[in-house]
């Protein structure tokens, strides 16, 4: 990914010089330029093709975003409301995320989720204890953190 990311810019910087313009919209016409040459080459490279895993990181961190505003809008809900209806719980949940990288951005999401937080790791880094505020379901719950964050974590990671 960086060594394609390098040339995509060398790519860009020759462009500039056999235009003999040195100005932003030239690098940028010369930076979509290797986006095509590359793409057209991608079969070439190791791995898979860069902006690939950059969407699949914009849509990582769109999707934390939209969890945490709905989790707000629900947190808040349960603060204001009048009757408390709520049923705190702590759920196991286990992973099949590998790397150490892979295991603290799960840890990081859930915990920064409003919420929920995962109260421990064990030893060997594939079973969390994640707290909920509200745990009516804790299946539902394991499905939400298996379908979201954890599938979009293993598309970044793994491509």
């Amino acid at each position: 990914m960086v060594f394609q990311i390098f040339l995509n810019s060398l790519i860009a910087l020759l462009w500039q010089f056999l235009q003999a313009d040195f100005t932003f919209s030239t690098f940028l016409i010369g930076y979509i330029i290797g986006i095509i040459m590359l793409f057209t080459m991608r079969r070439f490279f190791k791995g898979c093709f860069y902006l690939e895993r950059a969407f699949s990181i914009v849509r990582l961190i769109v999707m934390f975003l939209g969890d945490v505003v709905t989790s707000s809008i629900a947190m808040s809900k349960v603060i204001l409301a009048k009757d408390i209806d709520i049923t705190p719980g702590i759920f196991k949940y286990r992973t099949v995320l590998e790397s150490d990288w892979e295991v603290m951005l799960l840890t990081s999401l859930i915990s920064l989720t409003p919420g929920t937080t995962c109260i421990e790791v064990d030893e060997d880094s594939h079973t969390f204890y994640i707290h909920c505020i509200d745990l009516s379901d804790p299946e539902e719950e394991r499905s939400k953190i298996r379908n979201g964050f954890e599938r979009h974590i293993v598309e970044v990671f793994r491509k």
